[in-house]
């Protein structure tokens, strides 16, 4: 009986979650870079070369961009050739990948699992819905969600491969290589598997995955060498989404030790890291003698530390790397305590860590799903304000990176965001004179500001009035409009 309302609350847990992701789909936004990764997409089918026009002022981007997410582009630049650039599609593409890597966990947990599989699976369900971080990323443009999917897979041939099979192994490498080739940051999947193989003293295997790993890994660099080397490294060194910083060993280190910054940065998070806590110390000893979770556990930490290590910042949605290994050691262990919860203090315990994950992620979800429909616009919001203030074919525009989709086509497009990511980097002076001058130098006939930028800019507009050349037009659609008069 017991057991059976456990069942009922994590299928309810389950609609609850599934009711936000359907949310989240209907109310869908722009999302961070999903825009700069469509221009750069599109460029390739449209020159051949990856490049952007709205980030043409940052290290000669316009020209040619090499330190950039390839597998990651090279798979929106095949879906613009097929379907056009459609803002949907993009979407649809990460929706994909989610729903492979459900499907692929459910085979995970029915190999390894197998005499609790059911249970445990739709805890690991009730977990992943309920995250507000998958729940944040499924539907974005972004490599995360790829990479999470294709390196549950290669944890998965890994895993096989302990039974001594070649081929496996090198499907291990392929799949731990496509994470590589999707984000740099991938490579962790190439050292996790590595690390695994090498603990389970599986050298044969190991030399095979590695070898797979590098060799797909290495299509990183076939529109680099052997000309483009320079040009490569400068873009890297000087990416303005990376902080400047300089590389030492005790960087490193303290890269590790902060680490912990990633899993309690925020509340939603906090819920997730202080689960996973809870669980690590009341069932480690459990977990390190069950030879699965031991493996998992593993690779888990594997992942985490060199995470730390080759990441700059903290950035929350990198968690996702890490996540289904740490589903798998909640799932296992959540589904033992609710099995037991009356015979045990210890599974209270955990039951109530449970709950605490449940109430940190549900509010932020909510508030997300509408914060997100008010601050950031929409394709068919972009249309309208096209419309709306007489912007035409072939204008030249200086907008936000949000602009670019339904306009990428008609318009030429700077971009207002490549003036802030240089002003941070002391490349130019900042200041609203040096914005409207600059506009001007690119003979841009109208600027679109969001609500940060015209406040980062302290600008105060007043229909009508005229500023260093342009004249504000009014606001709509999420945007501040000037055109320019003299």
């Amino acid at each position: 009986m017991e057991n059976q309302k456990i069942i009922i609350s994590l299928y309810v847990s389950i609609f609850v979650g599934l009711t936000l992701y359907v949310a989240k789909m209907v109310f869908f936004t722009i999302h961070g870079d999903e825009p700069w990764f469509a221009e750069q997409a599109y460029w390739l089918v449209k020159d051949g070369v990856v490049r952007s026009e709205f980030f043409s002022s940052v290290l000669n981007y316009g020209t040619q961009q090499f330190a950039y997410h390839k597998l990651h582009i090279w798979i929106a630049a095949l879906a613009i050739k097929l379907f056009g650039l459609s803002f949907l599609v993009l979407k649809i593409i990460a929706l994909s990948f989610f729903c492979i890597f459900i499907v692929i966990s459910r085979r995970y947990f029915y190999i390894f699992h197998e005499k609790q599989a059911k249970h445990i699976f739709v805890v690991f369900l009730a977990f992943m819905f309920i995250n507000t971080i998958a729940l944040e990323m499924f539907f974005v443009y972004r490599p995360e969600i790829a990479i999470m999917c294709f390196g549950f897979i290669s944890y998965l041939f890994v895993r096989k491969t302990m039974y001594g099979r070649v081929e496996y192994s090198l499907l291990a490498g392929i799949f731990a290589g496509l994470c590589a080739l999707l984000h740099l940051n991938g490579v962790i999947f190439i050292a996790a598997g590595a690390v695994l193989l090498f603990a389970s003293k599986k050298y044969q295997q190991l030399m095979w995955f590695c070898l797979a790993a590098m060799v797909v890994a290495s299509f990183y660099f076939v529109d680099i060498l052997p000309h483009h080397w320079s040009a490569y490294w400068m873009q890297f060194r000087h990416d303005p989404a990376i902080p400047e910083s300089k590389f030492s060993v005790q960087s490193l280190l303290l890269q590790i030790v902060f680490e912990y910054e990633r899993f309690f940065g925020h509340g939603y998070e906090s819920g997730y890291g202080l689960l996973l806590l809870a669980v690590l110390i009341a069932n480690g000893k459990t977990i390190w003698r069950q030879t699965e979770l031991r493996y998992v556990l593993i690779y888990f930490l594997a992942l985490t530390l060199v995470l730390a290590a080759i990441s700059p910042g903290k950035k929350h949605y990198y968690l996702l790397f890490g996540i289904p290994y740490a589903g798998i050691l909640i799932s296992v262990t959540l589904w033992q305590a609710f099995s037991h919860i009356r015979n045990s203090s210890r599974n209270k315990i955990l039951t109530g860590f449970a709950v605490l994950y449940v109430l940190a992620n549900i509010p932020h979800a909510l508030a997300m799903i509408n914060d997100g429909r008010e601050e950031i616009p929409t394709p068919r919001v972009n249309t309208a304000a096209m419309k709306e203030f007489k912007i035409h074919d072939g204008d030249k525009v200086l907008a936000p990176l949000s602009f670019i989709f339904n306009s990428l086509e008609q318009v030429n497009i700077h971009g207002v965001d490549a003036y802030f990511m240089r002003a941070r980097r002391g490349m130019v002076v900042f200041s609203a004179s040096t914005f409207f001058h600059e506009a001007k130098g690119t003979d841009r006939k109208f600027i679109l500001l969001d609500r940060w930028q015209l406040q980062g800019l302290k600008l105060k507009p007043v229909v009508g009035e005229t500023v260093h050349g342009y004249t504000f037009l009014g606001s709509g659609h999420g945007y501040y409009v000037y055109k320019r008069t003299f």
